[in-house]
């Protein structure tokens, strides 16, 4: 898979693919929602060559961590982004499937469809624990997948799992509070839809 995904960060621009957004909107306004304190630590995992990071450099937020296992993703990201003068941006190539010890609580972790490449209950829980080893008690923690309702069964040649809302409260219940869900149409850049369900979540327990 990481070869899978550093092939595809190496060989296509980044407004060429397939989950490319010029703005994160729905992202950005469910962060600015929840994240109130801007001085607390934002984690985005699986960002890839994502756009949201400069925004949240632009808004104001002044430490964000950024995780993806495509090494070729994240020296992207090292050239691109332009820092604000208060702005501390970690980017890190790491798998969210393997143990990682943060050196610092965080407030928010926002995921934007990596979970649903997780086939397995063990890659599944693997990533469960460290987002709990990551936030903080009441922490937010944002997640979007490929819906129930979308047609479509891969991304990017991979198989994906879709979630409602019943699997995702199934998954994350019982060390989550989810605060509130939608679903929408994301248009890919040759404009196929793609249907996907976000959900928000608070940290319950300490642990």
């Amino acid at each position: 898979m990481k070869e899978n995904w550093n092939m595809v960060y190496k060989d296509v621009k980044r407004e060429e693919l397939g989950w490319y957004e010029k703005e994160s909107c729905k992202s950005m306004n469910l962060i600015e929602k929840y994240m109130k304190n801007k001085e607390k630590i934002i984690l985005d995992a699986g960002c890839g060559e994502t756009t949201l990071i400069q925004s949240l450099i632009e808004k104001g937020y002044q430490e964000i961590i950024g995780i993806d296992f495509s090494i070729e993703a994240i020296n992207f990201l090292k050239k691109t982004i332009v820092l604000g003068e208060e702005t501390k941006v970690h980017l890190e190539v790491r798998d969210l499937t393997d143990k990682i010890q943060f050196l610092k609580k965080g407030a928010l972790w926002h995921d934007r469809a990596v979970f649903h490449f997780l086939q397995t209950s063990k890659d599944r829980e693997a990533y469960k624990n460290n987002l709990k080893n990551f936030l903080e008690k009441d922490g937010i923690f944002i997640i979007s997948c490929f819906s129930k309702k979308n047609e479509a069964e891969k991304c990017n040649n991979l198989l994906v799992k879709k979630y409602d809302l019943k699997g995702l409260i199934e998954i994350f219940g019982d060390s989550f509070k989810l605060k509130e869900s939608l679903e929408y149409d994301y248009k890919m850049p040759w404009g196929d839809i793609r249907k996907y369900i976000t959900c928000v979540f608070s940290k319950i327990s300490e642990n």
